[in-house]
């Protein structure tokens, strides 16, 4: 791959737990331009759900929330959310999602990646 090359990545659909899992890391000699996310409650109740994009060699913590539903802002029953994020992220970088009651919110995440060197 050359120096900018762009590479469009879509990532299994994926069932959050929970606990913080890594959902995706930016591989070395890239970063994301642009991503999109898509949030489907699969249950007839509403759900907290947290998305983070957290540095390479730190963790999950509140600073590094960039989608925090609680329980009023939570997704209702049965409800899809489309989000989209022009976020850079560097390579080593990884995302992290939770859902407070652990598969009852499945994410659809899909990347576009620029190559750096």
């Amino acid at each position: 791959m050359a120096v900018g090359d762009i590479t469009y990545i879509k990532v299994d659909p994926y069932v959050l737990t929970n606990s913080a899992a890594t959902v995706y890391t930016i591989p070395s000699n890239n970063h994301v331009v642009s991503m999109e996310l898509v949030l489907c409650n699969t249950t007839a109740n509403a759900q907290e759900t947290i998305v983070y994009f957290i540095n390479s060699g730190s963790s999950a913590a509140d600073s590094k929330a960039v989608i925090k539903h609680d329980a009023s802002t939570g997704l209702t029953d049965g409800e899809t959310r489309w989000l989209k994020f022009n976020q850079f992220l560097g390579a080593g970088d990884f995302i992290q999602m939770l859902n407070n009651n652990g598969t009852a919110v499945t994410a659809h995440l899909s990347l576009i990646l620029r190559a750096t060197a």
